[in-house]
């Protein structure tokens, strides 16, 4: 149910209406960017975690969660997720040496809003 929320309200900006910590709790206080080659240096990020032994495999969406809330609490704007778990944080969008992964490429390089090896799925927290 959570994942069929978050789309609707992602990518066709339909919010839903009510109030409450439910609802609250449904909203993700992210956005989506866009998918970056990262080529193997993701230079420019001030700081990083790895989420990758404690990945979810039915619920990968925990990564981009659990990658939001620390990037929140050390005080980040943006964050990104590579090679599914790997969390990296910086207050700056991207430079323009990261390429735009092209609409060809998306679903095979950033699954379920994560990037593969060298590919980062970028977000900005909202």
């Amino acid at each position: 149910m959570y994942k069929n929320i978050w789309v609707d309200i992602i990518f066709s900006g339909n919010l839903l209406s009510g109030s409450g910590s439910v609802r609250q709790s449904l909203v993700p206080d992210y956005a989506p960017i866009g998918c970056y080659y990262a080529y193997g240096s993701n230079t420019g990020f001030q700081s990083s975690v790895n989420f990758r032994g404690g990945i979810n495999w039915a619920d990968i969406e925990t990564v981009i969660r659990d990658c939001a809330a620390e990037t929140r609490s050390r005080g980040w704007s943006y964050f990104g997720v590579e090679f599914y778990g790997e969390c990296f944080m910086r207050n700056s969008t991207l430079e323009p040496t990261y390429q735009l992964v092209g609409a060809d490429g998306c679903a095979e390089k950033c699954v379920f809003g994560v990037g593969v090896a060298n590919v980062l799925f970028f977000y900005q927290l909202i």
